[in-house]
């Protein structure tokens, strides 16, 4: 098992780096657009047992859609007007084909639209900034070296449980670890790219990014809790699915792509 997570750790970070470093923007964005349907598929697997095909298949088409949209217009107002309509079409369709509206089986749909594909979407507007291939690495480490920290010290140290009702394994003492390494890489990346930031600011913006990081994680959790399976798939040898990879990134890249703009737009 610790085996099948190394070699399948490394394999991703050399995947990662290649796909990040190497490829064009708008390769990138058909590379987390595959990525995208994949997690649809096991978040969509996971939360319906009956089958809803056809409305997997239409929310499937409109996340790629929504994603080959935001890549080559980044407008706000186009985004909202194809995620307004996305949701009017889906409750036709439930209509026509299941002839009622089951407001239960339309929010976890949606939901699962946004949670995949609207939140992946940034990746792809991150990866296009200024800069974009070095934030991008800035997300990802800070959410592993979260991930990580909060894992070891944990176990090492972890006596008090966080939410036990959702995910027992998670302590008080390894998510004040995690938040220290986000915080950390925070202040390293900050400093570096925006000197003239004041360090109290560097360490409530490595907070922010720990504190979605293990909300994403949480929320994953639940969805699985939910859904009563330990994995979203087995995919990944040793790591189970792409959003058990994925759930704290998902919630992660939104918010930086925002600071960094704030902050490039602020001109500090």
């Amino acid at each position: 098992m610790l085996f099948e997570r190394i070699v399948s750790g490394i394999i991703g970070v050399i995947a990662l780096i290649i796909i990040i470093n190497l490829v064009s923007a708008r390769l990138f964005s058909v590379f987390v657009n595959v990525i995208a349907l994949i997690s649809f598929h096991e978040y969509f697997s996971a939360i319906f047992k009956k089958n809803k095909r056809i409305i997997k298949i239409i929310l499937s088409i409109l996340g790629v859609g929504f994603i080959f949209i935001t890549f080559n217009f980044n407008d706000v107002e186009i985004n909202m007007m194809y995620i307004i309509l996305s949701f009017i079409l889906i409750i036709f369709v439930y209509i026509i084909k299941y002839q009622k509206v089951n407001f239960s089986e339309i929010t976890y749909s949606f939901f699962g639209f946004i949670y995949i594909f609207v939140l992946l979407s940034y990746a792809v507007l991150m990866r296009s900034m200024n800069n974009g291939i070095l934030i991008l690495w800035y997300t990802l480490i800070s959410v592993w070296v979260n991930d990580t920290l909060a894992y070891f010290i944990g176990l090492k140290y972890g006596k008090r449980k966080l939410i036990p009702n959702i995910s027992p394994n998670k302590t008080v003492e390894g998510s004040l670890g995690g938040l220290l390494g986000s915080i950390t890489i925070s202040i390293i990346f900050l400093k570096y790219n925006y000197p003239n930031l004041p360090l109290l600011i560097d360490v409530f913006i490595g907070l922010i990014i720990g504190v979605s990081a293990q909300t994403g994680d949480l929320a994953a959790s639940i969805i699985k809790r939910h859904s009563g399976i330990k994995d979203f798939s087995k995919i990944i040898p040793g790591h189970g699915g792409i959003i058990d990879r994925l759930d704290s990134i998902l919630f992660a890249v939104p918010i930086i792509y925002y600071i960094i703009c704030i902050l490039d737009a602020l001109k500090i």
